[in-house]
């Protein structure tokens, strides 16, 4: 969309913007910034991650972890993370 949600936190050492949890779950056309970590999948199998702008991200900008199978991240564009830390993003 031509003005997509922002989903922010308070600076880039605060918590997780996103994180999900369960199958079958789609995230799409959000801005996530200000956060220690942007979007996390835990244990989401299924799940897809499309057309996000993530950015401003003190370590991982998109995280998929903790069993999360045949997930999907397609047309995102994820730039200046690691800002807390240079071998994260």
């Amino acid at each position: 969309p031509s003005n997509p949600p922002i989903l922010s936190g308070s600076d880039a050492g605060s918590r997780t913007v996103l994180r999900v949890f369960g199958d079958y779950w789609t995230v799409q056309d959000l801005k996530v910034t200000n956060g220690q970590k942007g979007i996390i999948f835990d244990n989401a199998n299924y799940g897809q991650i499309l057309h996000c702008h993530v950015y401003g991200i003190g370590y991982e900008g998109i995280h998929i972890r903790d069993g999360s199978d045949h997930t999907l991240v397609e047309g995102c564009n994820v730039h200046d993370t690691g800002i807390r830390n240079k071998g994260f993003g």
